[in-house]
């Protein structure tokens, strides 16, 4: 009862948090927002029992990436992205439809995971195996091949970075 009420507790603020960050206007608070729902986050990883998952969650994006956030806020001039959001709104049908089909995704493949039940033998594994040590095999393994193609859109993106950064302004 109480894992239930929490859990849904935790959704709300999530969604809530989500929706304010994404609508301020002052980039400052949308940030905070951010941070609001990353604290939730982890606390969803605890009540699904990944506590290892939830200090990842803390260190590295409430820590790490939301530092780096700050960093780029102050970097860069208000006054251009005032300008861009400008450009952007007339976007806002096309974002519509792409979070639309977005959604429709994510529901078709909770319908299709929740009719998947898994074999008591990997369930016994599963439960024999400490937190850490069951995402590391998952990640080295089952999906070794998406975790790399994360890595290379991360290191990507940092050459973006440095080539933004070290641009004339």
């Amino acid at each position: 009862m109480f894992a239930t009420l929490f859990f849904y507790y935790l959704f709300v603020m999530i969604l809530a948090s989500a929706v304010l960050m994404i609508t301020r206007k002052h980039i400052v608070h949308a940030v905070l927002y951010m941070l609001l729902m990353f604290f939730h986050i982890a606390g969803l990883y605890i009540l699904l029992e990944a506590e290892f998952l939830a200090a990842v969650q803390l260190i590295v994006y409430a820590g790490a990436i939301l530092v780096l956030y700050l960093f780029v806020i102050m970097l860069v001039n208000i006054r251009q992205l005032e300008t861009l959001r400008e450009q952007l709104f007339g976007h806002l049908p096309f974002a519509l439809v792409s979070a639309g089909l977005l959604c429709a995704g994510v529901v078709g493949i909770l319908i299709q995971e929740t009719a998947f039940k898994d074999s008591p033998a990997a369930v016994q594994a599963a439960t024999q195996m400490s937190n850490p040590e069951l995402l590391g095999q998952a990640l080295f393994t089952q999906y070794l091949f998406p975790f790399e193609v994360a890595s290379l859109i991360l290191l990507v993106a940092l050459v973006g970075a440095v080539l933004l950064a070290s641009r004339k302004i």
